[in-house]
């Protein structure tokens, strides 16, 4: 796992952040999950038999939502990078979470004293009433290139020509993916909002700037959290490591909005650095082709042009040549 699932991972694991993400995932903002309702699970699985840790790979975050006596299992996998077997992945850690449910119950039932099962019920370990508690595995992908992966089973199958008359009869498994431009940030309650809106003009300096200026109000009181995740996706390690240099007040706060004018000042500098660069280069391109023009009216040949011009840039022979051909006929 990379840093930045690391970072964010750690940042969507806060009950707070994790009923927000959903919210606005999946509900348009209304507040269907309260984080008071939900509860850390185990991702530890163990091998049946050796009783030892085993190698099966746990999702990112998992968190059990309990209201009144219902409860249902939530997982979130992030993601920097598209995987193209992802439904597969999602599919897998659903059915090790069912699986080890059925167990949990088979257990019971051959324990209790008093729950007699039928014939049928023995077959399977379970009541006619046992039920499983729902499982939720939702990929959010953070990265900046387009998901452009399989987001169901079938997508992965290859049911085209002469297995197409399978199709209707191969069972399906849906991916439930979130990105970032499906969240309408404006629902969001806690730093997940600045979080979205950071990850959807991220790639665009100009549009960063503007957002903080629409919303400095609110991003001059920053989470530290909030902060950490956001100049980890932006790639600025200046930013956390001059850190302390924003903190206000005494609840801790980050003026994200002062981290940002100094961001962008670095950022002029940058340009203005690289500006400069490529001002040389066209400088010297225009040279060059001075050059090749002012010996091609004078009567030189190919071959002395390109000797000439070798002497005077410090050029190879190569990279001549290639002036020499580039400009020769225009």
């Amino acid at each position: 796992m990379g840093r930045k699932n690391n970072v964010m991972c750690e940042y969507l694991a806060r009950p707070d952040v994790f009923a927000d993400f959903l919210n606005a995932g999946y509900f348009r903002g209304e507040k269907k999950i309260l984080p008071e309702e939900l509860t850390d699970c185990s991702q530890v699985s163990y091998d049946k038999d050796s009783g030892a840790k085993s190698g099966e790979r746990s999702r990112d975050v998992v968190k059990a939502r309990c209201k009144g006596t219902r409860y249902a299992i939530i997982g979130i996998e992030n993601q920097e990078l598209v995987h193209y077997a992802m439904p597969f992945r999602c599919m897998e850690y659903d059915v090790r979470e069912y699986r080890k449910q059925l167990r949990i119950l088979r257990q019971r039932n051959s324990k209790e004293e008093n729950r007699r099962l039928s014939s049928e019920e023995f077959v399977s370990g379970l009541s006619r009433t046992d039920k499983l508690k729902p499982v939720v595995t939702i990929v959010f992908y953070h990265g900046t290139k387009k998901y452009d992966g399989c987001k169901n089973l079938h997508d992965m199958l290859d049911l085209e020509g002469e297995n197409k008359i399978f199709s209707p009869y191969v069972a399906d498994y849906k991916m439930n993916l979130i990105c970032p431009d499906d969240i309408n940030e404006e629902t969001c309650e806690t730093g997940l909002r600045d979080l979205i809106g950071f990850l959807k003009c991220r790639e665009d300096k100009k549009a960063i700037q503007e957002y903080c200026k629409c919303n400095a109000e609110r991003i001059k009181m920053m989470d530290e959290d909030t902060f950490d995740t956001i100049t980890e996706m932006i790639n600025s390690k200046e930013l956390l490591k001059n850190k302390e240099k924003y903190r206000e007040g005494e609840r801790g706060t980050i003026n994200m909005c002062k981290a940002m004018e100094d961001w962008a000042e670095d950022l002029r500098t940058e340009g203005k650095a690289e500006g400069k660069a490529e001002g040389k280069t066209e400088g010297l391109l225009e040279g060059v082709k001075a050059v090749i023009e002012i010996c091609k009216e004078l009567g030189a040949t190919q071959e002395e042009v390109l000797l000439k011009i070798s002497e005077k840039f410090l050029f190879s022979k190569q990279e001549a040549g290639m002036y020499v051909e580039k400009y020769w006929h225009q």
